[in-house]
């Protein structure tokens, strides 16, 4: 069923570390990588290798004390994807079957013949250890190959000789020390996984059946296959619609800002007669301080005051120190919101550059929510790695204490590092990727950025103005990342000082609506909310792009949803709010997190979930007309539109051929919509 909302991804978040078995051994790095990423238990000897779907390392090592002959393979994401059972895939069963419906899990990808491969690579093992993503996904897949192998080998999933190695940095320290504390896999977290699947595949299919069927052959210029429901991408693209409401219902207001213009003398004090005269002369010998006013009658009084009299007060002087905290460790979803909005890259760009370095061997892995560097990391030994690329920005953390932020460690893997030196010409494309997340890195073990600022009160003509400056006392991380702020320099005052107004001025303004939101506004909104995960972000913001529901500004990187993207959600909103409204989705995630910790089993919360969502899609059913009043007004029926073609071969009067995509012939006596062949030319060979 190609298109439909809340198919699962069959490759999810592909699974990149070992699953290893001693003596004989299976599943790890992606295919592509062709070694693992560490030795798993002091291997001595020759290592031997083979291709296989992917690539079979064997050496010889120990395991608990014993000497055991290690093979090592990989996969390549999910063993299988989920999808319905024979009857319910046909589009001619009625949607609302589809929550009570089959599911059965099939092979992601029937082509590479990974089932085969993994009952080969272990055939014959005494034990079998797992080495995936130490996050959900990981766990799932875990359980996918065990229901791939176990049965070939007659064990069952809780067999002791299955093993599961938790590490979150890819090092040969953190390998070792998760050999030696193996533990087994977590079925609860494999159950999660498989709940959220079965939730999406559900109520996403379901809904865009039933739109797409509904609205198919009612309106010329409306291509169908675009009329969706996703329970992470509706929420997504309703982000961006509320946001461009409230620019469409914003009411601009007229202010007026009467500016006041004070000596800033290169030496001496402000109320030096000398400071005054060269001030009058020379606008660069001045500095301005400010009032608004939402009134034009009083911007134009105190205007008028100043003209009258030029004696001026310094009322207060406050100066203050203040800092800008050095980053985090970068995870995925700060990547993705920095990338966007320094490099002009994609969410998926920038994932699909990122897996690129990573496979590369430059990046750690690149699908993290952690910002919290690991206890073992040699840091200063990175940064003396990366000292031959970016010389003075090292030299800056070697100089300081090296110290990173407490960040958050949520047990899957480290922050996004260079794990080793890259250059402009390996990486390619790649570099301006690679030098943002070295920089990050960087800039996290830097001192922070301080600075000094001074705010100003100023007394004239019965009115109080005011200023601002700041400067920067120590550049900090700002110096690596090219984000110094800028300086804004007053001049010493004391309080109780008196000079005079150099110039008197006044100018009118609006106030302004938000602009739309920018990928990087999206993704901290959808983090906030719980919309997605770091392995599926990218693809939510992705897929309202390319479904045509917002169109992306290259330039500025925000999105303005389209006419058809405000309609889908503004119809799905007059039937049922919360189908938009992130807080439903946070509440599944919130139902999903209890089922991943033990608290509530996988069927427990697949039924209530789907249940309480089978009452929402009847009650949306009953009311889809609303939705349709929207389109009316927006879309030419399809009855109106296009051109006579050929006659009908039941009624035999004219039917009209429709070009817009996807095109069809339409009868409007039978009130018939006939498919055609998309792609080619069209032409009548018979009456």
């Amino acid at each position: 069923m190609p298109g439909e909302e809340g198919k699962a991804d069959p490759k999810g978040a592909a699974s990149s570390n070992p699953v290893i078995v001693p003596i004989n051994i299976s599943c790890g790095p992606r295919s592509n990588q062709t070694k693992p990423a560490a030795p798993p238990a002091n291997p001595v000897g020759k290592e031997e290798f083979s291709r296989g779907t992917t690539p079979i390392h064997e050496f010889p090592g120990t395991f608990k004390g014993e000497r055991v002959r290690y093979r090592v393979s990989s996969v390549t994401g999910h063993v299988f994807s989920i999808d319905f059972t024979g009857p319910f895939r046909s589009w001619d069963c009625d949607p609302d079957t589809l929550f009570g419906a089959g599911t059965v899990k099939e092979s992601a990808n029937g082509k590479q013949r990974m089932e085969a491969h993994l009952k080969s690579v272990c055939r014959g093992c005494s034990d079998l250890v797992l080495m995936l993503d130490n996050d959900r996904e990981g766990h799932n897949i875990c359980f996918e190959v065990l229901d791939t192998v176990c049965p070939s080998l007659g064990w069952s999933q809780t067999d002791r000789r299955i093993h599961r190695a938790l590490f979150s940095a890819v090092t040969p320290q953190a390998i070792q020390d998760a050999m030696s504390h193996l533990t087994v896999p977590d079925k609860d977290a494999s159950d999660a996984v498989e709940a959220r699947q079965e939730i999406d595949l559900k109520i996403g299919v379901a809904w865009t059946r039933f739109l797409t069927r509904y609205f198919q052959g009612k309106y010329a210029n409306l291509d169908t296959h675009l009329v969706s429901y996703g329970p992470c991408q509706t929420p997504t693209l309703g982000f961006c619609v509320k946001r461009h409401d409230d620019i469409q219902s914003f009411k601009p207001r007229p202010f007026w800002t009467v500016r006041l213009g004070v000596p800033f003398p290169a030496s001496g004090s402000v109320s030096d007669p000398k400071s005054i005269a060269a001030a009058r002369q020379n606008s660069h010998s001045r500095f301005t301080a400010t009032h608004k006013s939402m009134k034009r009658g009083e911007a134009d009084a105190i205007k008028a005051a100043l003209e009258s009299s030029s004696r001026v007060v310094v009322e207060s002087v406050s100066m203050q120190d203040a800092t800008l905290q050095r980053p985090l460790g970068l995870n995925t979803v700060d990547m993705l919101k920095q990338a966007s909005a320094k490099l002009c890259l994609s969410p998926q760009e920038t994932m699909h550059l990122a897996e690129r370095l990573y496979l590369s061997g430059y990046l750690s892995y690149p699908r993290t929510e952690s910002t919290a560097y690991p206890g073992d990391y040699n840091l200063r030994g990175m940064v003396e790695t990366l000292s031959p690329v970016f010389p003075t920005s090292a030299q800056t953390v070697l100089n300081g204490p090296l110290r990173p932020r407490p960040g958050k460690d949520v047990g899957d893997h480290p922050p996004i590092i260079p794990v080793r030196v890259c250059t402009q010409a390996l990486a390619g494309e790649g570099w301006s990727l690679y030098s943002l997340v070295a920089k990050n890195f960087l800039a996290s073990l830097a001192t922070d950025c301080k600075l000094k600022k001074t705010s100003v009160t100023l007394s004239a003509g019965g009115t109080e103005f005011c200023a601002s400056g700041s400067i920067v006392v120590d550049p900090g991380f700002a110096s690596i990342t090219d984000a110094i702020p800028s300086t804004n320099r007053l001049p010493a005052m004391r309080k109780g000082e008196v000079t005079e107004a150099v110039d008197v001025g006044m100018t009118e303004g609006q106030t302004q609506p938000p602009g739309h939101l920018s990928e990087s506004d999206l993704l901290t909104k959808m983090e906030t909310h719980a919309i997605g995960t770091d392995s599926s972000m990218a693809t939510h913001v992705g897929n309202i792009i390319s479904r045509n529901f917002v169109r992306l500004d290259p330039q500025s990187r925000r999105l303005r949803p389209t006419p058809l993207g405000v309609i889908l959600i503004h119809g799905y909103q007059a039937i049922d709010r919360d189908l938009v409204a992130p807080t439903l989705r946070s509440t599944i995630e919130a139902q999903i997190n209890r089922v991943a910790t033990g608290e509530l089993t996988r069927s427990q919360l697949v039924s209530e979930t789907l249940s309480h969502f089978h009452q929402r899609f009847r009650r949306f059913v009953g009311s889809v007309s609303l939705m349709d009043a929207l389109f009316e007004v927006s879309f030419d029926p399809i009855a109106s539109a296009g051109r006579v073609f050929s006659r009908c071969g039941d009624c035999h009067r004219y039917m009209r051929f429709i070009g817009h995509k996807p095109q069809r012939l339409h009868c409007a006596t039978c009130d018939r919509t006939h498919s055609l062949p998309q792609g080619g030319k069209t032409s009548v060979v018979a009456p």
